[in-house]
């Protein structure tokens, strides 16, 4: 969560959040949009606390199942 020693300097501009998850900014809005993303609109334009964005891709990392012999590469 944002505050108020963090600032607003602080915030992130969605083409950062987009380069940040490696993803594009069409797609960070549709997470916005879905909820899955928290944003703040100031002065018109979305900004993201980066402790949301580290949240997010902590909560996000992949781990593969161990999926035994049935798929194992010769």
């Amino acid at each position: 969560m944002l505050t108020i020693a963090t600032g607003i300097d602080a915030m992130l501009s969605i083409g950062d959040v987009a380069k940040r998850l490696g993803t594009s900014v069409m797609t960070v809005r549709r997470m916005v949009w879905g909820g899955t993303l928290r944003a703040y609109k100031i002065g018109g334009r979305l900004k993201f606390d980066p402790e949301d964005i580290e949240t997010y891709r902590a909560q996000h990392v992949y781990k593969p199942e161990d999926k035994g012999d049935s798929e194992a590469q010769p």
